[in-house]
């Protein structure tokens, strides 16, 4: 059947993790960028896509190719056009935005009706040290809008109660321990939750 490479012929194919993919992947793809070429898997004929190819990573490919563990010719390849983003710690006046559309894209998700952020909570959130970055703040915000009590998300549902006592608030905040409500627990909206949670962990 047609893959990828094929299907995105006359647009656009977005490999994302580019540094995840093996040694003998890297040298397939050179040779597709360089010369449009491709078989399917277990196919004979050579095929031709014309594809623009957009690429990211979260790690230093300078880095991977000292280490021997990046070709370099394929980084130069897909590195025509380089465009940095810079972490969320970087970008003070965009954590609140981005706080914003979570708790918008979760109130949906979830049929819940929180109104917003609370004031205390906002600064935190600025001063908050994002390790795991948008990731981290996605999942943060969807655990408070689950277990969130008020209108407002508060410190308490983000999990910021140590942040505010002083403490070191670079590690994960923990699951947040929530007393049984009298209406009982969506199981499988809590099911989904935690495997979301954990596989987002185990992606930063």
């Amino acid at each position: 059947k047609k893959g990828l490479i094929e299907v995105a012929d006359g647009g656009t194919l977005f490999l994302d993790e580019i540094t995840e993919i093996p040694a003998k992947s890297q040298v397939d793809l050179l040779r597709v960028l360089e010369t449009g070429q491709f078989a399917r898997v277990g196919g004979e004929t050579l095929l031709k896509s014309d594809a623009r190819i957009v690429s990211a990573t979260n790690k230093n490919l300078e880095e991977m190719i000292q280490k021997g563990s990046y070709r370099r010719d394929l980084f130069y390849r897909i590195g025509v056009i380089k465009i940095q983003m810079p972490s969320l710690n970087e970008r003070d006046e965009d954590v609140l935005i981005f706080a914003r559309y979570f708790l918008q894209m979760f109130n949906e998700k979830f049929d819940r009706s929180l109104t917003g952020i609370n004031e205390l909570s906002q600064e935190l959130l600025k001063n908050y040290t994002w390790k795991g970055n948008v990731r981290e703040m996605r999942n943060m915000i969807e655990r408070a809008v689950l277990t969130a009590k008020g209108p407002e998300l508060t410190p308490e549902d983000l999990g910021l109660d140590d942040f505010v006592a002083g403490n070191d608030a670079n590690d994960i905040p923990p699951l947040p321990l929530e007393p049984l409500s009298p209406d009982g627990v969506d199981l499988d909206a809590m099911r989904i939750y935690m495997d979301e949670f954990y596989f987002s962990q185990a992606m930063t």
